[in-house]
C-alpha cells in the first residue's frame, strides 16, 4: 500500500482549529470596521440583485474578491500556509475576471445563496458555538464570498458561468476540507451547504 494512504487531511494542516480561529479574529480587529461595511454591501448586493442591476452586483462582488485575496489571504493566511499565497492570487483573478465581465452580466442571481452567504452564514457560526464571527463575514473574509458568486455566476451565460464558478467552487471544496482537517466541520458548513444547493441548481436548469 502505497505510503501516501496512511495519512488523513489532519496531517497535511500544519495548524490548529484554535490558531485558524484566532486568526479570523485578529484579522477581523485590524481591519475593523471593514467587516461591518462588508456586511452592508452584502444586503445591498441583494437589494440590487432583487431590482435586477446586474452589473453592480459583479463589481460588488469584484471588489470583495480583490480584497479577500490579498488583505487575507496574501497577507494573514500566508503566515500559516503557504499555499494561500496561492490562493490570494488566484481570488484576485477572480475578481478582476468579474470585473472585466460585469458588463455581460445580465440574468439573475440565486437569492437562496446570497442570502445563506451575507445573512444565514453569521448565524451557522453562532449556532454551532465558535467565536463571533468564526470565518469572517461576506466581502472581507473568503467562503462567504465564494458562496455568493455560487449564486451569482447564474447571471452569465455560456463559457462566462462555467468560468466564473470554477475558482468559487474549488474555494468551497478546499475549505470543507481543511474543515474536517481541523475536526471542526462546522466551519465549512455555509461552504459545503452553498456548493451543494449550487449543484442542485445546475441540474436543475439542465432539465427545465
Amino acid at each position: 500500500m502505497p505510503e501516501i494512504l496512511t495519512y488523513s487531511l489532519s496531517d497535511f494542516i500544519l495548524f490548529s482549529a484554535g490558531t485558524y480561529a484566532r486568526l479570523f479574529e485578529r484579522y477581523n480587529d485590524a481591519i475593523a470596521p471593514l467587516p461591518w461595511i462588508g456586511m452592508v454591501a452584502g444586503l445591498a448586493l441583494i437589494s440590487l440583485t432583487w431590482r435586477g442591476h446586474s452589473r453592480w452586483v459583479a463589481l460588488l462582488l469584484a471588489a470583495g474578491w480583490i480584497w479577500t485575496g490579498w488583505a487575507f489571504h496574501i497577507e494573514r493566511y500566508a503566515q500559516l500556509n503557504w499555499a494561500a499565497t496561492y490562493f490570494g492570487w488566484a481570488f484576485i483573478a477572480q475578481g478582476v475576471a468579474m470585473a472585466l465581465t460585469a458588463r455581460n452580466a445580465a440574468g439573475s442571481s440565486n437569492l437562496v445563496l446570497l442570502a445563506l452567504a451575507v445573512i444565514v452564514h453569521p448565524l451557522i457560526q453562532i449556532a454551532t458555538g465558535h467565536a463571533w464571527p468564526a470565518t469572517g463575514l461576506f466581502g472581507t473574509a473568503p467562503d462567504p464570498t465564494a458562496v455568493a458568486t455560487l449564486g451569482a455566476v447564474f447571471m452569465w451565460r455560456g463559457w462566462r458561468r462555467w468560468s466564473l464558478a470554477t475558482i468559487p467552487a474549488v474555494w468551497c471544496l478546499l475549505s470543507v476540507a481543511t474543515a474536517f482537517g481541523l475536526n471542526r466541520p462546522a466551519l465549512a458548513m455555509t461552504a459545503g451547504t452553498g456548493l451543494l444547493i449550487w449543484f442542485a441548481m445546475i441540474i436543475w436548469k439542465r432539465h427545465d
